[in-house]
């Protein structure tokens, strides 16, 4: 998940497009497999009486979307500029994952 720090900054910083493509290959990877980690800890840690009714999947408080943050995307980068929204996401994913 370090990696996925590299999305935001690529464009933020204005970076080839290679290189952005690269990011994003990297990135990529490494969210994929954490979303296989994710999922297997669900599955594995939480109680089989949680699991949605009718559909059998286990969820967790974490499992949801959180729809209010990404609708506050939009004016907040108006507000601040798109260039330092996705720095601070950059720098935020580094700080929190490394």
């Amino acid at each position: 998940m370090l990696f996925f720090s590299l999305n935001p900054l690529a464009p933020a910083l204005h970076w080839s497009f290679a290189l952005t493509a690269a990011t994003g290959l990297v990135a990529g990877c490494g969210f994929a497999f954490w979303g296989v980690m994710w999922s297997t800890s669900v599955q594995t840690h939480i109680p089989l009486e949680r699991a949605e009714p009718g559909v059998g999947v286990r969820r967790g408080r974490f499992d949801h979307g959180d729809p209010g943050r990404r609708a506050l995307s939009g004016p907040v980068a108006a507000a601040f500029g798109i260039d330092r929204v996705l720095l601070f996401a950059a720098l935020v994913g580094l700080l929190l994952l490394g």
